[in-house]
């Protein structure tokens, strides 16, 4: 997949935002996608996802059974900047 327009980073960044607050494989599915499209985001889509899965752990906006599954991305996001 390739991320051209601000339109393709925006979907980039609702797919995520859809995901945040689900109970279901979804999350897992969402994870890995990141994870390997993270690259081929713009420095602007990458904060965004960023800052939208920190405030959601922050805010407890996330299931207790996905949040480690988001608090490894987290992770991962924090150790590839």
């Amino acid at each position: 997949m390739i991320f051209e327009t601000h339109d393709d980073q925006l979907v980039a960044t609702c797919f995520v935002d859809y995901c945040l607050p689900r109970m279901s494989y979804i999350v897992t599915v969402c994870v890995e996608w990141v994870k390997d499209h993270w690259d081929k985001f713009s420095d602007n889509t990458r904060e965004v996802i960023e800052r939208h899965l920190s405030s959601s752990l922050q805010k407890g906006g996330i299931s207790s059974v996905d949040r480690p599954e988001w608090e490894g991305l987290l992770a991962w996001i924090e150790e590839k900047e």
